[in-house]
């Protein structure tokens, strides 16, 4: 059925959409805009079903699962701006479905209780302006699209990309620590390319940290881009697979774009791309974990930031492969180099070893340096500066 006027609010409205037969629903459609103070799709017994082609404005939008079968859905084809939805698992699910083209999302969404209701995002160029999740988590958030907006913290049981190119962007304003979010939900790769974006709309100045709390598997991960910076902070428990890894500067001295990473990573390529400000990569946290990625600068010697700052990292891939790095700074020891290494200045700090080439114009030797080969001949070209309570060892491990 549809409801082709547009629906105005005129005093305190309300909208109920439901089914009064059992089992799945009709498809109510609201073609026009539609604005009233609560909207009400299903009940605790029956489901409800609506599509609304129009905007949609007012304070509350319900959305209630009912009994087995009978799951409810709101689907939003354009912008939407409310003060709270809310979804409703009962014995059935309550989902709200965002499709159509470009159009902003205003107004909170949490589950009633934790872990209750589900997300799907089809339609191209929506942004989420409000936080997800905040009061209660919800379940699953299921992105499709090709360009998905976040500007806010999100906390859902799984965030998961499928379809042929989905992409979601964590686009957040503000300044440092004052605007710091998370993103507190495992995100998932169903999609034939994904990819993860960080960027911060605030130019010409430093960004604030998006912390992705949960596991995080893309095709992708991009932070920063030329005229914005992004910063990004990885604490999942199981670390980060990503096939690319790029980590772009901005175009303001400020704009430093920065990827830390407190598990393991896995992956092909981690590019640091200087423009006007630095791309920099953090390994932090207390943990022995293996960095599998190649780690390279983009398009020029001497491009991109890399710092140890966690204690057992184990790098398995060259360092500066192809093009060389700007600066390698050691700050916590246990730090194993199993491939070539090449920067212009590198900085060691805590024990640090190199299994394989080293080639620096400057290696800054505060702490112990191992060199261990277990293959054939190598060569360290650099100079090694004592700057500090320094000492140079050399072994071959094998028998």
């Amino acid at each position: 059925k549809t409801v082709s006027a547009a629906i105005t609010d005129n005093g305190t409205t309300t909208i109920q959409v439901i089914n009064s037969a059992d089992g799945a629903p009709g498809i109510i459609t609201f073609s026009g805009n539609v604005a009233a103070d609560t909207i009400t799709i299903g009940t605790t017994t029956k489901a409800g079903s609506a599509l609304f082609n129009g905007t949609v404005t007012g304070t509350n939008i319900n959305i209630v699962g009912g009994d087995s079968l009978e799951a409810s859905l709101g689907n939003f084809a354009s912008t939407v701006t409310v003060t709270a939805i809310t979804l409703d698992d009962n014995t059935a699910t309550a989902s709200a479905t965002f499709s159509g083209t470009t159009a902003t999302i205003t107004g909170t969404i949490n589950g009633l209780a934790t872990t209750e209701g589900t997300i799907t995002v089809s339609g191209t160029g929506k942004t989420f302006a409000s936080i997800i999740g905040g009061t209660n988590s919800v379940s699953l958030i299921t992105n499709s699209a090709a360009t998905t907006t976040f500007k806010n913290a999100v906390t859902a049981t799984t965030i998961d990309q499928t379809g042929t190119t989905a992409t979601i962007l964590f686009d957040r304003s503000g300044v440092v620590t004052t605007d710091d979010i998370t993103i507190a939900a495992n995100i998932t790769d169903n999609a034939t390319t994904s990819t993860i974006q960080v960027i911060s709309s605030n130019v010409s100045t430093a960004p604030p940290v998006v912390t992705f709390s949960g596991t995080v598997v893309a095709d992708n991960i991009v932070i920063g881009s030329t005229t914005a910076a992004g910063a990004a902070k990885f604490t999942g428990s199981s670390g980060v697979t990503a096939t690319t890894i790029n980590i772009i500067g901005g175009n303001h001295t400020s704009e430093v774009s920065t990827a830390t990473f407190e598990r393991a990573l896995s992956g092909t390529t981690v590019t640091l791309d200087d423009l006007i400000a630095i791309a920099k990569v953090i390994f932090s946290g207390d943990n022995a974990v293996s960095i599998s990625p190649i780690i390279r600068g983009s398009a020029t010697a001497g491009e991109g930031t890399l710092q140890v700052t966690g204690t057992g990292k184990t790098f398995t891939s060259t360092i500066g492969s192809t093009f060389s790095l700007l600066a390698i700074t050691v700050d916590a020891g246990t730090t194993t180099f199993s491939n070539t290494v090449a920067a212009t200045t590198i900085n060691t700090n805590a024990s640090t070893t190199f299994a394989n080439a080293v080639t620096a114009t400057t290696i800054n030797n505060a702490s112990t340096i191992l060199f261990n080969r277990t293959g054939g001949d190598i060569t360290v070209a650099g100079n090694i500066v004592d700057s500090g309570t320094s000492t140079i060892q050399v072994i071959n491990s094998a028998d």
